[in-house]
């Protein structure tokens, strides 16, 4: 089910791609690659159905916010 080595936390919330697309303001195609690069584990249910843990997108878009504006500051 899991990609990687990571267990899910039965409770754990899951979202979609287009879920974080819209939370994030960017195309739906780039999630994947964004996703992976900040990375946040994906579960892969399917060919077409991959789901992300939402506490560990939360975390991932409020650390780049934080460097972003740590960068800016400058």
């Amino acid at each position: 089910m899991s990609k990687g080595n990571e267990s899910m936390d039965e409770h754990e919330e899951l979202v979609d791609g287009g879920w974080i697309a819209e939370r994030m303001g960017i195309a739906r195609p780039s999630v994947a690659r964004i996703m992976a690069r900040l990375g946040v584990p994906r579960y892969e249910f399917g060919p077409k159905c991959v789901r992300y843990p939402k506490s560990r997108v939360e975390a991932a878009i409020a650390a780049c916010l934080h460097d972003t504006g740590r960068r800016n500051n400058r």
